[in-house]
């Protein structure tokens, strides 16, 4: 009998592409552990405004289709949280923020805060709340920003169980040049909250401090950051934030844009810093400042009680300058910002702690 040579050809052939497939598999586990994990297309329609990670998973929000979408750790899409609409746990009003509770993801509108299951089932909703930080002993924080024109007012606030206030954490003026209505630097006051450690973090980039408070608003330390010499705005900041200003819809108005740039001041020197961010895996503290390396900025990494621990340099030139403090994350020693390509898609930057 002759032997079957086309059979034996093909499982020849079925064998050398199950070779060459290994070796690719290889080949791609070892650039990926050389140069780590390059940017990653995120299969999301609209505009998005802010994005977190709790546990893993990513979370990103839309405030046009007031949805949360939710992807896993490989960016797999799981569930579209919260909706448009007047019914039981549809929203009206525009999202504005997003946050955690007991393994509840809670959603915040101008005029409620809507609580749904990490899959997006809806579970309550509460009218008119006073808080926008829900603390473990069951107290909220209560935070905001007042721009009059002259000056740009911030206040944190510590609201207990009954919904009153019972302490008034920080208060900061900063007053905007005389002769403009806004400035192109303003700094970035921010509170953040560990539940591990059920400690507040309040940023004040003007005095150079992080303050550091209890759950119940005792005052437990503070972080000193500033640097030797204040730190110049260059061409390349004013430059590439002017692109960025200039993409806005609203700057498409000739004669709009030409009264708000009348009216828009830039600054001589930047803040003592830019931004905080808190590790909720780690319990660190990471604050972005405004040194850089040609395209990388300096971030400073605190432990939960305020030591300083190193210093890491990363890329961060396709981040939104405006709002970068929106984009950018830090969770499980990784450093994560979100971005826009010229083509509309969003993509996510990510680095291990130790690729510096």
């Amino acid at each position: 009998m002759r032997p079957n040579n086309e059979s034996s050809s093909t499982e020849v052939n079925s064998k050398e592409e199950k070779i060459k497939r290994i070796r690719d598999i290889i080949f791609l586990i070892l650039v990926t552990s050389l140069i780590g994990w390059s940017d990653q297309i995120l299969d999301i329609m609209g505009k998005m405004e802010t994005f977190k990670i709790y546990r893993g998973d990513f979370y990103f929000l839309n405030s046009a289709t007031n949805s949360i979408y939710k992807f896993d750790r490989k960016l797999n899409f799981i569930a579209k949280i919260g909706k448009k609409g007047e019914g039981p746990g549809e929203i009206i009003c525009c999202l504005y923020s997003f946050g955690f509770l007991d393994d509840k993801i809670y959603l915040l509108s101008a005029n409620k805060v809507f609580f749904f299951s990490l899959n997006g089932k809806f579970i309550r909703e509460v009218k008119n709340p006073l808080c926008k930080i829900f603390l473990k002993n069951g107290k909220g924080i209560e935070y905001s920003g007042k721009n009059t024109g002259k000056e740009i007012i911030f206040k944190v606030i510590l609201i207990n169980r009954q919904k009153n206030m019972q302490k008034e954490l920080f208060s900061q003026r900063y007053r905007i040049t005389p002769g403009y209505k806004y400035e192109a630097i303003e700094p970035v006051f921010q509170v953040k909250y560990s539940r591990n450690s059920r400690q507040i973090y309040i940023s004040d980039p003007l005095d150079g401090k992080v303050l550091i408070f209890s759950e119940n608003g005792k005052r437990k330390g503070e972080i000193k950051i500033t640097s030797p010499e204040k730190i110049k705005v260059d061409r390349r900041f004013r430059r590439a934030f002017m692109e960025k200003l200039m993409q806005n819809p609203y700057m498409k108005n000739k004669e709009f844009a030409k009264q708000f740039l009348k009216q828009l001041h830039f600054s001589k020197y930047f803040p003592n810093f830019h931004s905080i961010y808190l590790d909720k895996e780690t319990d660190c503290l990471y604050v972005k400042t405004f040194s850089r390396r040609k395209d990388k900025v300096l971030f400073k990494k605190y432990s939960e009680d305020g030591k300083f621990t190193e210093g890491y340099f990363f890329e961060d030139k396709k981040i939104n300058i405006l709002d970068a403090q929106l984009f950018t994350v830090f969770n499980n020693n990784n450093y994560y910002y979100l971005y826009e390509d010229e083509n509309g898609n969003y993509l996510i930057h990510q680095k291990r702690l130790t690729d510096k």
